[in-house]
């Protein structure tokens, strides 16, 4: 039996590592990649372009035959790291930081790296601090995946139901 022959018995969702967040955190389309942003993160040297991506299969989460294709590209990647940056001021850096870990727990499970960085860069002060240093857990993965399913349920729902 064929790759082709496997998958065509499945439902392929595709989802970006932002979508994700984006649905969790209800972060508007808007709050991305704004040109300052970009511009720091070239000069911070943030500047990965590998495109990464991997399944998991839903049956796990009570979705037979729905497999969900999530693609992200990391900020940097200095191995045994990956690295995230964020750019904010410093009365807005907590909820900032929780989307952080949760990007960095997905970079990871793209990776196969175990080890990620959180970087803030504060706009108000000009200033660059390394805020955490995390380790990749499954469990933290898994309440991901299940945030976002509980969350877009409907739309898994209609696509695998095509």
């Amino acid at each position: 039996m064929t790759l082709d022959n496997i998958l065509s018995k499945y439902t392929i969702i595709s989802v970006s590592v932002s979508k994700i967040l984006s649905v969790i955190y209800d972060i508007p389309k808007s709050c991305y990649n704004s040109y300052y942003s970009r511009i720091l993160h070239y000069k911070l040297g943030f500047t990965n372009k590998q495109l990464f991506q991997r399944y998991i299969d839903l049956c796990d989460y009570n979705y037979d035959n729905v497999i969900l294709l999530i693609r992200g590209v990391p900020d940097r990647i200095l191995p045994p790291y990956i690295d995230e940056l964020k750019v904010t001021t410093k009365h807005r850096d907590k909820r900032i930081i929780s989307i952080a870990r949760d990007q960095l727990y997905l970079y990871m499970y793209l990776t196969g790296l175990n080890l990620g960085r959180i970087f803030i860069y504060y706009k108000d002060t000009n200033t660059l601090e390394l805020k955490d240093i995390i380790k990749y857990d499954s469990n933290k993965l898994r309440a991901i995946i299940e945030k976002f399913i509980k969350r877009y349920s409907k739309c898994i729902d209609a696509l695998s139901h095509q």
